[in-house]
């Protein structure tokens, strides 16, 4: 019985009918044709023989001659609505800056597992990261994986690049008090969200993302996150609001109480509807705005070699090493999906920790 979908029929006379793509013009539609057999299975078989040399002998406008760039721009549309803006504007740079001049004129059956290995190393060269050129070979990926199911084209193999580890700086105890003392002087809207984001592990986007009727008596709810994104077909960048990074990104936080006073404070002088960044004169503070202020305020106390995601590092850390959260726990408050990301990504054991440890060693003797 064939599948549903499958555009294979048994026709009135007895015999069996196979559909297939034949051709597709310039604008995308396509052509049928069809084969005949006395079986089902016999005509699947047929089907996949004048499918084949299509490929082997096809025209110009037949799957031999879909480009890369067709691929990536009909993928890009069929998905516009289906992914997440952010994800949508780093696909589209990806091909304006470095597929389109690049590969886009070549065929897609001419881009074996090699030419694409050899098109990555060339960007590796150019001066991308590995995480970056990972990330414009799954965009790769899932165009070549489209051209497969929907014209049938061959699926090259895709060779990622490893990782780089790179140890996430956390503050000190001593560095953490220094900046703690900072911000509880003469403390404004920008020295309270740092100090916020400290004691909850918010990432940036999610801290100006906040609204003031998402912080409750006790907890505030992450909804959502900001980021400036460049605008869509357009010169320029914009400011978009948009849901958390994952599923399990949006949580519920319980505040610790000393930092209820502040709250409070700092509501009063904001508009109710407002966000928790607002002021008077900045109704949204975004977050390249908190990064440039909280590099003042490393600069002012003396701590080197940070960013403001060493906070939600160091919030983790802290956690653990002095507080002795359930890991359980401190993986949902920061809004993984496993506690393994929380070991490996998030908590960073320091030396004092370790030699508090290895002093409880002793001869079992």
């Amino acid at each position: 019985m064939p599948k549903k979908g499958d555009k294979v029929y048994k026709r009135k006379d007895g015999l069996w009918e196979a559909r297939y793509v034949k051709e597709i013009d310039a604008f995308g539609k396509k052509k049928y044709g069809s084969v005949y057999a006395r079986t089902c299975s016999e005509a699947k078989d047929k089907r996949q023989a004048a499918m084949d040399n299509i490929l082997l002998i096809g025209a110009s406008c037949g799957p031999r001659g879909i480009t890369v760039e067709r691929l990536c721009r009909e993928w890009l549309s069929l998905n516009a609505n289906r992914i997440k803006p952010s994800s949508l504007r780093r696909y589209e740079s990806f091909f304006n800056k470095h597929i389109e001049a690049q590969i886009g004129g070549y065929t897609a059956l001419s881009c074996t597992t090699i030419a694409l290995h050899e098109f990555a190393v060339e960007r590796l060269d150019s001066g991308l990261s590995p995480a970056t050129v990972n990330g414009l070979l799954t965009f790769l990926h899932s165009c070549f994986k489209y051209g497969h199911r929907q014209y049938h084209l061959p699926m090259p193999d895709f060779v990622y690049f490893p990782k780089e580890r790179v140890e996430m700086r956390v503050l000190s105890r001593e560095e953490q008090l220094r900046l703690e003392r900072y911000l509880v002087r003469d403390m404004d809207i920008y020295k309270f969200g740092v100090l916020l984001t400290l004691y909850t592990g918010l990432r940036v986007g999610e801290l100006c993302a906040l609204r003031w009727c998402d912080v409750e008596r006790g907890s505030l709810h992450v909804r959502g996150t900001m980021q400036r994104l460049s605008k869509d077909g357009r010169s320029g960048s914009e400011i978009v609001i948009g849901t958390p990074k994952t599923k399990t990104s949006a949580r519920t936080i319980p505040l610790p109480s000393f930092l209820g006073e502040y709250i409070e404070y700092f509501r009063r002088e904001s508009r109710p509807d407002g966000f928790v960044l607002g002021t008077i004169g900045r109704e949204v503070v975004e977050p390249r705005i908190m990064q440039y202020k909280f590099k003042k305020y490393l600069d002012d106390v003396g701590i080197e070699g940070a960013t403001f995601h060493t906070l939600r590092h160091s919030f983790a850390t802290r956690c653990v090493d002095r507080y002795n959260f359930e890991i359980k726990t401190l993986s949902e408050i920061l809004g993984h999906s496993s506690i393994e990301m929380t070991l490996n990504k998030y908590v960073h054991s320091s030396m004092d920790l370790k030699k508090t440890n290895m002093e409880r060693l002793c001869l079992l003797s």
